[in-house]
């Protein structure tokens, strides 16, 4: 199974690139944005605000230790 990790998942560039991806049956994708606006058993959401330096941050460990 191929893993990508997309930036802006919920709209604009972040979220047509994120459907491509998961077109194809082998990957798994994790998105990063501030809200959801995906369904798909291959699709892990982690809400987040990027424009939030001093709370991401806060929050980069457990991100990476919790979906690696």
């Amino acid at each position: 199974m191929r893993k990508f990790f997309v930036t802006g998942s919920s709209k604009g560039i972040g979220h047509a690139i994120t459907e491509l991806l998961l077109q194809e049956p082998d990957v798994e994708v994790t998105g990063i944005s501030r809200t959801n606006t995906l369904q798909n058993k291959r699709f892990v959401h982690i809400p987040l605000n990027l424009e939030d330096v001093v709370q991401l941050a806060a929050d980069v460990d457990g991100i990476f230790n919790d979906h690696t």
